[in-house]
């Protein structure tokens, strides 16, 4: 090699001869010798340089050779990948071959399956090596997943599409969780909202799980009277094993009877409907009784105006039926028909009504009492 004048640099080029022979990655080594001809050389590693030279005889292709691997009994899945000459026809030459993969899919490595590298090694002698898929057993029900290897750069040749990428399926063999409600029944105050009624899977799921929830029954009035709740759907992501039903209770004043909502669950999917799909929500109610009396403690009428209706009310509108009995319990004046009648009874307030009154029938008046009569022929006063 000669560095003609002025320059400081030559270049020697080394020229592949392209062969049809599969052949291992092979070298140029130039090593500078010692000459007495004006020059130093220079000390290692300046002193030698290397040309590689790949070879582009050998073709690499992967297939499933075992594409269905389970989790049931760990069924491994097998990957066998296999080197050719530029025919296609396998070869078994005396040196090994690195090759590289990129690993996709559904499945997770290290976590559905046991853990693989990214490359192997066909050994010497050898035409292919294998890739083996060890599924791991979770307790998770989940769809079938998939492992995806795709042939990546290295010194070889990579076949064309399908020989360059393969997929093994894992089966699960996990069942569908069940949901349900935690319990049969729940309650609460009407002061309390919103009332959480809990929905639970039986496990963890790998799948997402819907189900739809809707009320179904109950003595409680929706639509915003003394609850909102529109049917819907819960969802649980993978993983997630407990939901809430929402519902909005309204505290109202009325003194009611405790009140009951029913909520069916229905339509599971990637899931079963559990042994409590219906749950009875109770509304308690925290309003006082009203106060039930006369509107006045006295009153009066003439003895010709029948009957006289003495009034009853209710401090406040009840959402119960109030009763109240009542009786003559005295008086100057006498009862059974003489100067007046009425029988002990009993006063009803249906829901909402808030005001009821007492007939006292008075007989039409004898005029031949005399105005010293211990009774006032013209007016009687009544209370009670």
């Amino acid at each position: 090699m000669i560095i003609l004048n002025g320059n400081t640099t030559a270049v020697i080029t080394v020229e592949p001869l392209d062969d049809t022979v599969p052949e291992d990655t092979e070298s140029v080594i130039l090593t500078l010798t010692s000459a007495d001809l004006g020059y130093v050389i220079a000390a290692s590693p300046n002193n030698a340089a290397t040309v590689t030279i790949a070879d582009n005889d050998t073709t690499v292709s992967i297939s499933a050779t075992i594409a269905n691997a389970a989790e049931s009994g760990l069924v491994p899945g097998i990957f066998t990948v296999s080197r050719t000459d530029s025919l296609g026809i396998p070869i078994t030459p005396s040196f090994p071959v690195t090759v590289n993969y990129t690993i996709s899919g559904t499945a997770a490595n290290g976590t559905d399956y046991s853990s693989i590298g990214t490359s192997v090694i066909i050994p010497a002698g050898s035409p292919s090596a294998t890739i083996t898929i060890t599924p791991i057993d979770d307790p998770l029900n989940e769809v079938d997943e998939t492992v995806i290897l795709t042939l990546a750069a290295g010194s070889y040749n990579i076949a064309a599409s399908p020989g360059n990428v393969a997929t093994v399926t894992i089966a699960d063999n996990d069942p569908a969780p069940t949901v349900s409600f935690n319990s049969a029944s729940s309650s609460g105050l009407e002061s309390v909202t919103p009332a959480n009624l809990v929905v639970s899977l039986s496990a963890a799921s790998g799948q997402t799980v819907t189900v739809d929830y809707a009320v179904t029954g109950g003595t409680a009035t929706g639509g915003g009277v003394d609850y909102t709740l529109a049917s819907g759907t819960l969802s649980f992501a993978p993983g997630v094993t407990s939901q809430n039903i929402s519902i909005t209770v309204f505290n109202d004043t009325l003194d009611e009877d405790d009140e009951t909502i029913q909520i069916t669950l229905s339509n599971p999917n990637n899931a079963t409907l559990g042994a409590i799909p219906t749950l009875a929500y109770t509304i308690l109610d925290n309003d006082n009784p009203p106060t039930v009396s006369f509107t006045l403690a006295s009153s009066s009428g003439a003895e010709s105006v029948t009957p006289a209706n003495l009034a009853v009310a209710l401090s406040a509108v009840s959402g119960r039926t109030v009763t109240v009995d009542y009786a003559v319990t005295g008086g100057t004046a006498t009862g059974g028909g003489v100067d007046y009648t009425l029988a002990s009874g009993t006063l009803t307030f249906a829901p909402g009504v808030t005001n009821q009154s007492i007939a006292i029938v008075r007989p039409v008046q004898s005029h031949q009492r005399h105005l010293g009569d211990d009774h006032d022929p013209y007016l009687h006063d009544y209370g009670q």
